[in-house]
């Protein structure tokens, strides 16, 4: 029996010199299971909750998202709605950012940064992503165009406007006839801003208070610099 260990170590040998290596697992690149396609991947995002969506799959969700966005109505009206019922998830999607796939079906994760879906999706997709960020911020300052716009109308029902440059409002005192004292101790019934002049105050077109609501005109400013008929 002492005689035949030899061999015996040799077969071992043998054996041991003929098996490939074992090679440990690489942890720094770990595979997940993609939650869409369901195949293990090296490329991965992994949100909050350990979902993880492969690369192929996060560019058209991605692409996807912002692509509906752009064609979605009443954005800032979802988004108030949204909020108020505190559906912080409803209000993240509306304004651009990118939530897990799983969100809504049962991940309650946070939206990835945007560096990370930098790094997951290629430029052109990227580009869309941060260009559909802007829609709820633009939408949310026409509504508020549209509610000053409205409060202006009400505050100056009677005003008028330049016909030539739309300056305005502009409020007329006394009769219609602006040639009965234009001109006369230093009364100036012409445009303010651009000197257009119109005879009759059926001639200045109704005041559009659009420009005002956008900010780009003082109302008061006009008003205060109206054109002045003696009584």
């Amino acid at each position: 029996t002492l005689r035949a260990l030899p061999d015996a170590l040799r077969a071992l040998r043998h054996v041991r010199d003929a098996s490939p290596p074992t090679s440990p697992p690489d942890l720094r690149n770990p595979m997940f299971r993609c939650i869409i396609c369901h195949e293990e991947k090296e490329r991965t995002i992994v949100c909050a909750e350990g979902h993880a969506t492969c690369e192929e799959c996060v560019a058209p969700f991605v692409a996807g998202n912002a692509d509906a966005l752009s064609k979605t109505d009443l954005i800032a009206s979802m988004a108030d709605a949204a909020a108020a019922r505190n559906d912080t998830a409803a209000v993240a999607k509306l304004e651009g950012r990118c939530l897990c796939p799983l969100s809504g079906h049962g991940c309650h994760a946070g939206p990835f940064e945007d560096k990370d879906v930098a790094a997951h999706v290629p430029p052109g997709v990227f580009c869309a992503f941060v260009g559909s960020k802007v829609h709820l911020p633009l939408a949310r300052k026409l509504q508020d165009v549209v509610a000053k716009k409205q409060e202006l109308s009400l505050q100056f029902p009677n005003a008028r406007q330049c016909g030539r440059c739309s300056h305005g409002p502009v409020l007329f005192r006394g009769c219609s006839d602006l040639t009965t004292h234009h001109g006369q101790g230093g009364i100036d019934n012409s445009c303010g801003r651009c000197g257009w002049f119109a005879p009759h105050i059926s001639m200045w077109p109704r005041w559009d208070p659009t420009a005002a609501a956008l900010g780009r005109d003082d109302p008061l400013d006009a008003v205060f610099s109206e054109a002045q008929e003696d009584e």
